[in-house]
């Protein structure tokens, strides 16, 4: 009786330790691939953002100054 509940207490205790370091390796897997894919998404829009900008503000300047 007592090595039963041992037993079982020893599979709950492997199977919970087991799967919180399973849990929390993939999490953390999980998080860095978002947080990656994320800031490589929003700083390539970012750019393309800036330089549409800075592009046609230099457009816009340019054909200022060429019709002066």
């Amino acid at each position: 009786m007592v090595k039963l509940w041992f037993n079982s207490m020893v599979e709950l205790w492997r199977h919970s330790v087991v799967e919180l370091w399973f849990n929390s390796v993939v999490e953390l897997w999980f998080n860095s691939m978002v947080e990656l894919w994320f800031n490589s998404v929003v700083e390539l829009w970012c750019h393309s953002v800036v330089e549409l900008w800075f592009n046609s503000m230099v457009e816009l300047w340019f054909n200022a100054v060429v019709e002066l």
